[in-house]
């Protein structure tokens, strides 16, 4: 599998499934355990791609909007630079979406 795909998350300070994720990314660079113990989005994404990025959809009101986001968590999969996918509501979807 080539590394050349990246996924963003979208979240919000209020979304409770998001402060979870982000607590699981965090330290993904840095190869460490997950805190969450059971790792179920590293498990599902970090074969797969090169980089998970955590967006906040208040911060960037504006641009949340324009892709369509409307609702939190919200993944979406690029290859290239493209976006290639987007809509997913848990890691396990976007893993999916890159395997078939």
């Amino acid at each position: 599998m080539p590394n050349d795909l990246r996924v963003e998350m979208w979240s919000t300070s209020w979304c409770g499934p998001c402060k979870n994720i982000k607590k699981e990314l965090a330290g993904w660079k840095a190869g460490e355990p997950p805190p969450t113990g059971g790792g179920l989005v590293r498990k599902h994404l970090e074969p797969l791609i090169e980089e998970v990025v955590v967006r906040d959809a208040e911060e960037s009101m504006s641009e949340a909007s324009s892709l369509g986001i409307r609702a939190v968590p919200h993944w979406e999969l690029y290859r290239n630079g493209q976006r290639v996918g987007a809509g997913f509501s848990s890691a396990a979807e976007v893993a999916r979406a890159i395997s078939s």
